[in-house]
């Protein structure tokens, strides 16, 4: 039970930490130009989430990100297996999306 309820707060914090990603961060013109970025403050390297966008606006990203986050904030020291972040990229109809 202990699990579900930290399975559920954990799920509940990241969708509050997230942001929407401007429409020009995923614009591509080639699938090497598409990455995994961070999709919410903690990002895929530390238990977070990921999102498709063009490599050139990864930092802009992270700005937006620091930016919009409530202080105090504490992210895991554990790579995410989340699908965000395990799922390949590419670029189709110029913007960056998830490989199917």
């Amino acid at each position: 039970m202990k699990l579900l309820i930290s399975a559920f707060l954990s799920t509940l914090t990241l969708s509050i930490m997230a942001l929407e990603v401007p429409r020009q961060y995923q614009i591509c013109q080639k699938p090497r130009d598409c990455i995994i970025g961070k999709g919410d403050i903690c990002g895929c390297l530390a238990g977070g989430t990921g999102v498709p966008l063009n490599r050139l606006y990864a930092e802009d990203r992270r700005q937006d990100l620091i930016r919009n986050s409530q202080s105090g904030i504490i992210c895991a020291q554990v790579i995410s297996n989340h699908k965000t972040c395990t799922t390949k990229t590419t670029c189709l109809k110029n913007r960056c999306v998830y490989k199917k």
